[in-house]
């Protein structure tokens, strides 16, 4: 069997498994292998991990769209200097996504402008990439759409679909006025949207941005943005 079709052949079998990214890099890793001599081991290590990061990647791209963030965000472009009474160690802390693994919920508070969502927004991005399934909402579509769900019939998909997330972020609590529902549709609401949540470090006095556990509620402010978590499944 000649070099071409042994070639040909492998490609075939490449593309047969799915490894459609492997069966791409053939070509290239073997004409670099011709050069620089590898081993057996580490010439199907390198071709394999090629199709390793295209499969991360992919998956990556999937978790970004489903999210619905609305905008690319971290939390090195945020200004602290800005926003002096923010306590850094604790949003430094929930950078590490501690909160979601805990399965807590966090409220960001403080009046427009502060950098809410920024931050809500940052650390979405973060738990993206961390490999959480993550969903943005405002505060509004989500009472619309479960309003909506409630007189459709639908109302047990749509609790479904907001526990799915990992990470539900839910923007600009306060911001604007809540459509009147049903008694029966906010009970359920309620019942459905809480969630344990573990202790954190409540805002420091007079801070335009703090953070808050959901077991504390706060008076109403100006306006939040909070995140729920739901147990842990595979992204």
């Amino acid at each position: 069997m000649s070099a071409d079709t042994i070639y040909q052949q492998l490609r075939s079998h490449l593309a047969y498994l799915k490894l459609g990214a492997a069966a791409d890099a053939l070509a290239p890793a073997l004409e670099a292998a011709e050069r620089e001599k590898p081993g057996y081991t580490r010439f199907l290590h390198d071709l394999l991990q090629v199709e390793v990061n295209a499969s991360e990647q992919r998956r990556l791209d999937g978790r970004m769209r489903f999210s619905r963030l609305p905008a690319h965000k971290t939390l090195e472009q945020f200004d602290f200097t800005a926003q002096p009474t923010l306590d850094r160690r604790l949003v430094e802390d929930l950078a590490t996504l501690r909160f979601v693994e805990e399965k807590s919920n966090c409220l960001l508070i403080g009046p427009p402008g502060v950098g809410k969502t920024h931050l809500a927004i940052a650390l979405g991005h973060r738990a993206v990439h961390a490999g959480y399934r993550v969903y943005y909402t405002t505060a509004a579509d989500l009472v619309a759409r479960t309003s909506r769900a409630a007189i459709d019939g639908r109302w047990a998909n749509t609790m479904r679909f907001w526990a799915g997330p990992q990470v539900l972020i839910v923007d600009e609590l306060g911001y604007l006025p809540m459509p009147a529902k049903p008694p029966a549709i906010s009970s359920r609401s309620s019942a459905a949207a809480t969630n344990t949540a573990a202790s954190s470090s409540p805002p420091t006095e007079g801070s335009p941005t703090g953070v808050r556990s959901s077991k504390t509620p706060p008076s109403r402010p100006p306006s939040s943005t909070a995140y729920s978590t739901t147990p842990a499944s595979s992204p």
